[in-house]
């Protein structure tokens, strides 16, 4: 699969058409949007190969313009006209609802003083065009907060935010939206780092922590949490809390919807 024709769209317009012309034959259609304003920087891409190399970074991403991707197959013909619909690869996590609830404990009625909100085990590289459509390659936050690295994202809020404060029985609706790429681990491949949103914080004198272990999400799609706290969470926040803890209420849906393109060839 050798390159066959490309062109570097300047100044998107989404109420034109987008025209190219390629060689006689089926071809693979592939989109890129936000990676590059520089078209020699692809000079070294000269087939389908080289390209599903191509990385996305959590360095280069912005949640309000995403990068985004998109690939379709075309019939052979003379004129064809396809609508090729991109989406991003980052996932949204959504912490919509929180409640503690420690009754029937030592500590009922305390509340507890959330402090930070974070994903750890997180992905910061992935290959777009992987055939999984999540190839994850590098990773950030392994088993704990790294503030540093964090920091030095140009929007540290996808991973790292202020916690809600003082949770108690009466339920608080931050509305926290967070960022990552998805991460195809789950509980039964131990052998992978889990992706987990964390509330850290302290409930009277001791500190705890909350990890929420995330499934392996679709790119895309926004995973909306309603969390109950009803017991002392983990000391560590990668050692998962015992069963029920956390009464999770969750939902998946499309992060976001934009109206399709059409694109002429």
């Amino acid at each position: 699969m050798r390159l066959d024709a490309y062109q570097q769209v300047d100044d998107w317009d989404r109420n034109l058409f987008t025209y190219t012309v390629s060689g006689n034959g089926p071809r693979r259609l592939v989109a890129l949007a936000g990676c590059s304003d520089d078209i020699y920087s692809w000079a070294d891409i000269q087939t389908f190969g080289s390209l599903g190399k191509m990385r996305f970074s959590l360095e280069k991403e912005d949640p309000e313009q995403p990068l985004l991707v998109g690939e379709t197959l075309l019939e052979e013909a003379q004129s064809r006209q396809t609508r090729l619909m991109l989406h991003p690869m980052l996932c949204a996590i959504q912490i919509r609802s929180v409640a503690a609830d420690f009754s029937g404990h030592p500590y009922a009625g305390t509340p507890f003083i959330n402090n930070k909100l974070y994903l750890i085990n997180t992905g910061t590289e992935c290959l777009p065009l992987d055939e999984d459509g999540c190839g994850t390659v590098s990773w950030m936050n392994l088993g704990r907060l790294d503030s540093l690295a964090v920091s030095a994202l140009p929007h540290p809020e996808m991973l790292l935010q202020e916690g809600c404060g003082a949770i108690g029985t009466r339920r608080v609706y931050p509305d926290r939206s967070f960022f990552c790429y998805p991460n195809p681990a789950t509980e039964d491949q131990p052998g992978q780092p889990q992706t987990r949103m964390v509330l850290e914080g302290q409930i009277g004198p001791v500190t705890c922590y909350y990890p929420i272990n995330l499934p392996g999400m679709d790119p895309g799609t926004c995973y909306s949490l309603d969390l109950t706290l009803t017991r002392m969470g983990s000391p560590d926040p990668d050692i998962p809390v015992e069963s029920g803890t956390v009464i999770i209420e969750a939902g998946v849906q499309p992060w976001n919807s934009l109206e399709p393109e059409t694109l002429l060839f």
